[in-house]
């Protein structure tokens, strides 16, 4: 299974607060620890026992974290402390959650402030997640930290949306954190052929290249008088068939195509060798 993983040099703590659809609902925080990310679950993990919880495994060799028997999907952000004692911030991602964007500040009290968003893609209709936050005691061990018993039944578009704030001073000013986390689920249906029409400057076509749905790429080389791309995305939507269509400009280093695993969308992000 396809994990990121990057160094980041903003601290993310993250609280879980979830509803199904349109969510509203807010849980209660939990102090012990800081909120570092996401577990999802499409199984009966919300029953599970804590000693069947899977467990975020340390590596002190690499100095990197994993997730052990993963079956669900997550991101989370550890403080990672080096063996000469410098530490970084890891992120960690099963590759199943898409579209991530983060944005951080930091107030004069030297807080901060993070707003992190991201997308999963489902294939099946009326799936029911089970939450699990994942969070990282002082002394560095990170664990999961099971959210509500209930489950979250998610159709078409739905959100998932968790916050935390910490300690402001008498003038409002962040001294600790404040974090806002939103989920979005969207339905798709993988694309069972994408074709790719190579496009002049008078927006006729210079060249077409048909993929299948088994076929990946792992980077595109566009001809040298190729003005845009023209990408189309052709599946079969609850039995009717659509086309989706993006078009990529010379200042866009990729485009997108889609892997199906485990009930959801891997979305791939293919770099494009532009011409000069």
């Amino acid at each position: 299974m396809m994990k990121k993983r990057n160094k980041l040099s903003l601290l993310l703590v993250l609280v879980l607060i979830l509803s199904g659809c349109q969510l509203a609902r807010e849980e209660e925080q939990v102090s012990q620890g800081r909120f570092i990310g996401i577990y999802l679950r499409s199984d009966r993990m919300g029953l599970l026992e804590a000693h069947e919880v899977p467990e975020v495994i340390y590596d002190e060799e690499t100095e990197t974290y994993d997730v052990k028997d993963e079956k669900g999907y997550f991101y989370f952000s550890p403080t990672v402390i080096k063996k000469d004692g410098e530490s970084y911030m890891e992120q960690v991602s099963s590759g199943h959650l898409s579209d991530i964007r983060s944005t951080v500040s930091v107030g004069e009290a030297g807080g901060t402030a993070a707003d992190v968003e991201t997308v999963l893609y489902f294939t099946e209709k009326n799936q029911i997640f089970y939450p699990y936050r994942i969070r990282q005691d002082e002394n560095g061990k990170v664990f999961m930290e099971r959210s509500d018993a209930m489950g979250y039944q998610v159709d078409h578009l739905s959100a998932l949306m968790l916050s935390e704030d910490a300690s402001y001073d008498e003038i409002q000013n962040i001294e600790g954190y404040q974090m806002k986390f939103k989920v979005s689920f969207e339905y798709k249906e993988a694309p069972e052929t994408v074709r790719i029409f190579e496009m002049g400057k008078d927006h006729a076509i210079r060249k077409e290249t048909v993929l299948p749905a088994s076929l990946s790429l792992e980077e595109y080389k566009p001809e040298k008088e190729t003005a845009y791309l023209l990408i189309e995305y052709e599946s079969s939507l609850e039995g009717e068939d659509s086309i989706e269509r993006l078009l990529v400009s010379k200042e866009e280093e990729s485009f997108p195509l889609y892997e199906k695993a485990d009930g959801v969308l891997l979305k791939k992000l293919v770099p494009t060798l532009w011409e000069e």
